[in-house]
């Protein structure tokens, strides 16, 4: 699915709120081809609105899920799709379990 995503010309990236190290461990685990971004300080994140009311009691620390020494927020899962000049096509968030499918994706992608 990747690959048809890229054929499209769309450039993918993921923004975490974990730091480097982690994401190199999820890149690495699950083999993703593109960019896991940090944005620790959740600058991203909220320039997009997508701070998580619900703060997290945990953390990935070396691939590893931790109890966290204080809650923390996170965001929101998203999919945000961005024309080259900047405008935004397509824009949802929420829970995880309800993004769009792969195939929702592309097939707004070969619209534009």
């Amino acid at each position: 699915m990747y690959d048809q995503v890229v054929e499209t010309g769309t450039k993918v990236l993921a923004i975490s709120v974990d730091g480097q190290a982690n994401a190199n461990v999820m890149k690495e685990k699950t083999g993703v081809n593109f960019d896991i971004l940090c944005d620790e300080n959740l600058d991203v994140i909220r320039m997009y609105n997508l701070e998580d009311d619900e703060l997290m009691i945990w953390d990935h620390i070396d691939g590893k899920s931790r109890k966290a020494n204080e809650p923390r927020t996170i965001s929101l899962s998203a999919n945000i799709l961005i024309n080259q000049q900047g405008t935004i096509i397509s824009e949802w968030n929420g829970h995880y379990s309800y993004r769009p499918s792969p195939e929702e994706t592309l097939e707004i992608l070969r619209r534009i």
